[in-house]
């Protein structure tokens, strides 16, 4: 294994997985990023009064069901890499939207405290 991790290291190539793996850590930083400007959004535009305000809660409602599903393929990907991987400490846990939205202080994620 050793002599294996020298040639990869010495070639400079990486096991798939790897790649795989910061890419995967990536992806659910942006979606973490894109949750807390578009939560930093909606709490800037419910400020606003009558319909406008209405229209920022029906786009958060819009935005936190797109997530469930982008959560939901991020979390198949995660299982699919989790089985790939040689070292266990290495896995990812899986992703769940309620506590990503707790994270950028959302806490209720179906919008009703908007309104």
């Amino acid at each position: 294994m050793r002599m294996a991790n020298k040639l990869l290291k010495d070639n400079n190539l990486t096991p798939s997985w790897i790649g795989d793996r910061k890419e995967l850590l990536a992806q659910i930083e942006a979606l973490r990023a894109e949750m807390k400007r578009r939560w930093e959004q909606t709490c800037a535009g419910v400020q606003a009064a009558g319909s406008e305000r209405e229209a920022f809660a029906r786009s958060w409602h819009r935005s936190v069901r797109d997530w469930e599903a982008r959560v939901d393929e991020l979390n198949r990907r995660i299982v699919s890499l989790n089985i790939s991987l040689p070292i266990w400490r290495m896995e990812l846990h899986r992703l769940r939207l309620d506590e990503e939205l707790k994270r950028i202080g959302a806490a209720n994620g179906d919008g009703e405290s908007l309104l």
